[in-house]
């Protein structure tokens, strides 16, 4: 998935895959004086069992790591459905 703060865009994340489970928040991306607003895209299935997820400002990265979640899923794209039209 993706993640924007405030319209900045923090990057790629995948906590199915890893490498990390934090992404870095500029200082100067946050706003103090009103809401912040973050949109997050995701792209496959949530890796949280619920329905919703948390996010969580922290103040130290958590690098090389995986979230638990599903391993077998349908994938995103499937070459069989497609190439038979070629």
């Amino acid at each position: 998935g993706q993640i924007w703060i405030n319209g900045f865009n923090l990057g790629r994340y995948w906590p199915a895959r890893g490498p990390q489970l934090t992404l870095y928040v500029p200082r100067n991306v946050l706003v103090a004086s009103a809401p912040n607003n973050i949109t997050v895209l995701e792209l496959e299935r949530s890796p949280c069992s619920a329905q919703t997820c948390d996010i969580e400002f922290v103040d130290e990265p958590n690098i090389n790591a995986t979230l638990l979640h599903e391993t077998e899923k349908p994938p995103l794209f499937v070459r069989e459905l497609w190439t038979k039209y070629l």
